[in-house]
């Protein structure tokens, strides 16, 4: 019987220490795993809290659009396409692709305004518009032809706004109202226009020194305390729902 129980501890010793072994394999194993899906779970949760009130974007290099790393107004036709005053032109995407049109002159587009079948343009001592067509934009049209003689030194054309079917072009010293096909109306500032808005279908402009004025008929009239901004700039108006700005 001595012999007999000498045998059998060893065996049982044995069997009781391989599963203690394979025991802390397991647990080895298994907090392995639940170390590795806790982490998973944190850098997905971290990046959905960094993701958390970040608009969806897509960014595009100067070496995609193939034109000068500098643009400025960003306008969207009805047909969805979107335009671009670059440096080089008048830029066009499509959602896919991109395509430069240069103005005449090869001067810069600095503001664009999409109507209709139209995309008007102001650069410098130049204003006009490019007729947009199924496969890109047609030939400029400049619409300094339809200007008296005797107008010199536009500048930049610095905004470009639509109200009641009229397109205005605004200079520091000029302000010019298109009424297609071929209607012009000009206002000049002793001073300087500073910005022009397009608000609840009308054309409001500062006026350096004077004020906040709009547009009414062919004159230029002081808004309702529009004084109070002679000396004030403004760089954006909004429309109320009462009907005021």
């Amino acid at each position: 019987m001595q012999t007999s129980f000498c045998q059998s501890r060893p065996r049982v010793t044995l069997h009781w220490r391989g599963k203690a072994r394979v025991g802390r394999v397991c647990l080895a194993v298994l907090t392995a795993w639940m170390l590795t899906l806790s982490a998973v779970v944190d850098a997905q949760s971290a990046a959905d809290f960094a993701e958390l009130g970040r608009p969806y974007e897509q960014r595009f290099t100067p070496n995609e659009y193939r034109a000068y790393p500098q643009n400025f107004q960003v306008t969207q036709a009805d047909t969805g396409h979107l335009f671009i005053g670059n440096v080089d032109g008048l830029l066009r995407f499509d959602a896919r692709n991109w395509l430069l049109s240069p103005l005449p002159s090869g001067d810069l587009v600095r503001s664009a305004r999409a109507i209709g079948d139209r995309v008007y343009v102001g650069s410098y001592d130049e204003f006009g518009y490019f007729p947009i067509e199924v496969d890109g934009l047609g030939q400029f049209l400049d619409l300094r032809k339809g200007l008296a003689e005797g107008i010199d030194g536009i500048g930049d054309i610095w905004d470009v706004n639509i109200a009641a079917g009229a397109v205005y072009f605004m200079s520091a010293q000029h302000l010019f109202r298109f009424t297609p096909p071929d209607g012009m109306h000009i206002w000049h500032s002793q001073t300087e226009f500073h910005t022009s808005f397009s608000v609840n279908d009308e054309i409001l402009v500062r006026v350096e020194d004077e004020g906040l004025k709009r547009v009414v008929g062919d004159q230029l009239e002081l808004m309702p305390g529009g004084a109070e901004f002679a000396d004030k700039a403004i760089y954006e108006a909004l429309p109320l729902q009462d009907g005021g700005v």
